[in-house]
């Protein structure tokens, strides 16, 4: 089966959580979170970790999906540069797998993984990812959420988990502290595909 590489967006090379505090607070007028922004502990935590209402996780989630740049203006992580352009060099098939919502997410998306290294990207909009890594036949898998390492992992995929602080589940698929660990490994089946004459 040739190397089909799967890979969430949100917590693995785009920091949403630095950009959805930012406009929870300037939304609100209130900040909870504090500077510099701290740990996130949890997946809900502007309403868990942090107390605000859900009245006001809504108005926040309602901007962005009404608006058409939150996903493109994201920061990057630091290492996702050199992640993505290295990832873009080895020339096996990658598709972004990502569950945003709102206008325009696919061509957002695109956009800022044209602008932080990785040129042509394939794209899915998917909230099953368990049931699009088969259908499309994914290989080898990398998300920081349990339920979609769990789910992709039983469909037979190679899977990692790359660990935050808010993902401390055991998730029984390999955790990664760094890309670089994941570039390892795929870099390895590149070799091993090469010098098996593929």
């Amino acid at each position: 089966m040739a190397l089909h590489v799967g890979i969430d967006v949100d917590g693995i090379v785009a920091d949403f959580n630095t950009a959805f505090m930012d406009l929870f607070v300037k939304l609100t007028g209130e900040d909870r979170f504090g500077t510099p922004r701290p740990d996130i502990t949890c997946w809900n935590y502007s309403t868990e970790q942090f107390g605000y209402t859900k009245e006001q996780d809504r108005t926040v989630w309602q901007a962005i999906i009404r608006g058409d740049s939150f996903w493109r203006d994201l920061p990057p992580y630091k290492g996702t540069l050199e992640f993505l352009t290295t990832l873009s060099a080895m020339g096996v098939r990658v598709t972004f797998i990502t569950s945003r919502v709102g206008q325009n997410v696919v061509g957002q998306t695109r956009d800022w993984l044209t602008a932080n290294g990785y040129p042509y990207p394939e794209v899915i909009i998917s909230s099953n990812k368990g049931d699009t890594c088969r259908r499309i036949g994914v290989t080898h898998y990398l998300d920081d959420k349990n339920e979609n390492c769990t789910d992709v992992a039983g469909r037979g995929v190679s899977t990692w988990m790359l660990a935050h602080p808010y993902n401390q589940e055991q998730p029984g698929v390999p955790r990664i502290t760094a890309l670089g660990e994941f570039l390892d490994v795929i870099a390895d089946l590149v070799q091993l595909e090469t010098s098996n004459g593929r």
